[in-house]
């Protein structure tokens, strides 16, 4: 029970600290935009890399900006909206 606990904890903090990373990233590229605060878990893809979602302006539905990053070195890459098609599946805004 507390292994279990604690992989629990320790999947929070990496999906945490993958999002922040993927913020500052996006931030770095595009200062003058906004960042909405909508949480979409990263996904992990079948090599180990992550995808992060960073979802931007204040729209209905808001833009939205993929982030992979290699892993173990966290060093990220902007993906386009094909690009990212084809890793993940990209949730529909209704």
């Amino acid at each position: 029970m507390i292994q279990t606990i604690s992989k629990w904890i320790l999947a929070r903090r990496e999906n945490a600290r993958l999002i922040k990373l993927a913020r500052q990233a996006f931030l770095a590229k595009y200062p003058d935009r906004y960042i909405v605060k909508w949480n979409i878990p990263p996904q992990r893809l079948p090599t180990g890399d992550f995808v992060v979602t960073v979802c931007w302006n204040d729209t209905r539905p808001p833009f939205r900006s993929w982030w992979r990053f290699t892993a173990g070195t966290y060093a990220t890459t902007e993906l386009a909206d094909d690009e990212a098609n084809a890793l993940i599946e990209i949730p529909k805004w209704r």
